[in-house]
Parts: C-alpha cells; sequence; structure tokens
C-alpha cells in the first residue's frame, strides 16, 4: 500500500511536532503493511510557507534515520496546497511540490466555494500540473450535493478520500458523504491525512476494508496501482 497524504515532517506544519513524533507515524505505517509514503506538508498562503528545499532538507533527514533504522519504506516528496482565488497572484507555480517531481499536485480548500476557485485550478492544468483534490467529503457543497465535483472530474482532476472520514471521526454527514463518492466511482485515492501517532490515526487498511465493503476488488486500486501510478507520474485517464 501507498500513503498519498501525510503531515510527519517534523515542525513545518500542523502535523509532526518533532522527530520521534515523525517516526512514530513512519512505524504505525509500517505496521498496517504501508510501503510507500508520500510527506504533504501544508502550503498555507500566511500561515503555513514552507518551501520545496525546506521540505526536501526534512525529507532527507528523514530518510538517513530510516537507512539507520534499517527500516523498509520509501518517502516520497510532495505537498498539499490550499486554493484560494487569489493564489496566483502571490505565488508561482514553482513554489509548489508536486507528488514525487510528478505533474500531481496535492490541492485543498478551507470554505471557499469551489465556482471561485476553478479558474485557479484551470490555470494550473493549464500550467501543464494535474491537480488532487483533497478530502471532497469535508466540504459541505460536496455533502449537499456530491454532482458539484462533476465538472471537475471532465477536467480529470482527481480525489482523494481520508480514512477518518469513513471512520466517522468527522461525523455521519462526512462518513456518508465519503461512502457515496467511493460508491460512485469518484474516488481515485485513499489516503490517511495523518498529523500525529497519538490521536485521530485511521490506518489505511481500515479505509481499504471499508471501500472493499462498498466496491469489492477496485478497492486496492484506492491504495496501490492508482497511488502508484500517480507517483510515477503516469496519466490515470
Amino acid at each position: 500500500m501507498l500513503d498519498l497524504h501525510t503531515h510527519l515532517l517534523p515542525e513545518i506544519d500542523d502535523g509532526a511536532r518533532n522527530f520521534p513524533e515523525t517516526l512514530k507515524i513512519i512505524k504505525k505505517e509500517m505496521e498496517d503493511g504501508v510501503q510507500q509514503i508520500v510527506v504533504t506538508p501544508n502550503f498555507i498562503s500566511q500561515l503555513y510557507e514552507p518551501t520545496v528545499q525546506e521540505i526536501q532538507e526534512g525529507l532527507t533527514l528523514v530518510k538517513k534515520a530510516l537507512t539507520e533504522l534499517d527500516w523498509p519504506v520509501e518517502i516520497l516528496p510532495g505537498m498539499e496546497v490550499r486554493l484560494s482565488p487569489d493564489l496566483f497572484s502571490q505565488y508561482n507555480l514553482g513554489d509548489f511540490l508536486t507528488i514525487n517531481q510528478t505533474r500531481y499536485l496535492l490541492v485543498d480548500l478551507f470554505e471557499t466555494p469551489l465556482v471561485e476557485v476553478a479558474p485557479v485550478l484551470d490555470e494550473m492544468i493549464a500550467g501543464n500540473l494535474w491537480p488532487i483534490l483533497a478530502h471532497p467529503e469535508k466540504y459541505v457543497e460536496v455533502q449537499e450535493n456530491t454532482e458539484i465535483l462533476n465538472p471537475w472530474l471532465k477536467k480529470h482532476v482527481l480525489f482523494q478520500v481520508s480514512t477518518d472520514s469513513l471512520s466517522g471521526l468527522w461525523g455521519k454527514k462526512v462518513q456518508s458523504t465519503a461512502e457515496k463518492l467511493i460508491l460512485e466511482r469518484m474516488v481515485h485515492i485513499l489516503a490517511t491525512d495523518v498529523h500525529n501517532p497519538f490521536r485521530n490515526f485511521v490506518p489505511l487498511s481500515y479505509g481499504l476494508e471499508i471501500a472493499r465493503r462498498l466496491i469489492g476488488e477496485d478497492a486496492e486500486l484506492l491504495v496501490a496501482q492508482n497511488c502508484d501510478m500517480i507517483v510515477q507520474g503516469k496519466s490515470l485517464f
């Protein structure tokens, strides 16, 4: 399995607070059968603005520790970029770190309506990027109508559902929306979005089991084949 959305780099966003926490997260992932992990620290204007160099330096330290510990897990670079209507008036595409330096970029929203960030997505796509929208099940307008995602799907935007959503941690509405998106075959990726090893960590295997109940063997695509194609930079369409 491959976890495509994590916040395990220490002291860089609201994820792992220190290096021991980083290692505890990785150990839990390994115990769950995860063999590859993408680090995706938040990039949120005026709150968290890690540079590509800072992420790469943090990644180097983690990889060094894993080599010394002889832990058989591969850590890959990435970033989770908060979408906003004025994103490209402040930053350039080069400020963002794509998943494993491919064309794929993990993005998320807060309270901005989807229609307001549509031009930003269009600009990303025009800039030769393939956006992946993180946890759409947590957005109120998606909960009210999943069809609002259809125009994005037609533009080949991918959708990632989080395991903690499927666990009910964020409430029944988020849980039922996550399940509906999977049933409607609108989900391409399952990931943990893990922030720390102590609370709210719902293993990838848990989400996989729920997805299996919903769509059968095709659930494997969401944690293995699709993710593997993404880190290799291959198109899912």
